[in-house]
């Protein structure tokens, strides 16, 4: 494991803030800002899913989600005077405390730079199976559980159900809340897709003092990390699926091996986007192809 380390930096006041959620590489960010800054070793923080969780830093937190508390508590501390970075979940959908614009409001009152991941509307498909892949598997069977017990879930095209309401109120939904005045925003669409580019201009927006020879790892380490990356393409993917489908273009995915939670995006997409709802009573091997999934759709637009 890797513990961040203190840095001083000039005319900036409290640490660099990363809001993110989860899913969406705030830890890796988090990282590769204290990496370039020389605050950590030299070893990656990879682990087997692709994930930087072997990198611990400072997150805010409680037992489900950040709160106004927490976050008072932790810029009252002596550590928000000596961190280079601190990074929070903010989970619209939990947090009724207040908008996320009250939330950067009150973080700015103690930082003049907070680093928000956004675009996450771009990839909701990506961001989700990230979310279920790559958390502690403890933590994602009992939510899991949870999920399946709110909507009273035993069989497969049950679950699949339950999980396709899930993540369009678990993701889908909230990735537009991502957007507030006062923050420099970090495109993550774009950041999958040219991270060099990406965070070399968040390290310049940062002004943060930086090693150079780490700055010329960071080609090499982009590359293991992308590599890595089972979902980078998922949107892309899954999207393609929906509009044959949408379309009425001839599609065979068999090939595909999609997981329960991929049928469930696409599941959610079809009703969410384009009020075509799935018959899954008893539904439990997925179509694989568009004549056989067209066969299974209500069309329930409005008239």
């Amino acid at each position: 494991m890797f513990q961040s380390m203190a840095v001083t930096t000039t005319n900036h006041s409290g640490p660099v803030v990363i809001i993110y959620a989860p899913g969406s590489y705030g830890t890796f960010v988090d990282w590769l800002i204290n990496y370039v800054c020389g605050t950590v070793g030299e070893h990656l923080p990879f682990t087997g899913t692709g994930s930087a969780h072997l990198y611990i830093g400072n997150l805010i937190e409680d037992e489900v989600v950040w709160t106004l508390g927490t976050t008072q508590q932790y810029f009252s501390s002596g550590k928000s005077s000596i961190d280079l970075t601190v990074r929070t979940h903010a989970i619209p959908y939990l947090a009724a405390q207040c908008s996320l614009q009250e939330y950067v409001d009150l973080v700015s009152s103690h930082s003049d730079r907070i680093v928000l991941l956004t675009n996450l509307d771009l990839v909701p498909v990506m961001i989700f199976m990230n979310f279920v892949d790559k958390i502690d598997r403890d933590d994602i069977k009992n939510t899991l559980q949870m999920v399946f017990e709110r909507f009273g879930s035993n069989k497969t095209w049950e679950k699949r159900e339950a999980l396709s309401f899930w993540f369009n109120e678990r993701v889908r939904i909230n990735t537009t809340w991502y957007r507030a005045q006062g923050t420099i925003e970090f495109p993550v669409d774009q950041f999958v897709a040219d991270p060099v580019t990406v965070f070399s201009k968040l390290i310049t927006q940062l002004d943060l003092p930086v090693v150079e020879s780490r700055m010329a790892n960071l080609e090499s380490i982009f590359r293991q990390w992308s590599e890595l990356q089972r979902h980078s393409r998922a949107d892309a993917r899954i999207g393609h699926l929906v509009d044959c489908v949408v379309n009425n273009v001839a599609y065979d995915w068999q090939h595909l091996n999609l997981t329960i939670f991929e049928e469930a995006c696409v599941q959610s997409l079809l009703r969410d986007l384009h009020q075509l709802e799935l018959a899954c009573y008893n539904l439990d091997v997925f179509p694989t192809n568009t004549k056989e999934l067209r066969e299974y759709l209500i069309d329930v637009k409005p008239i």
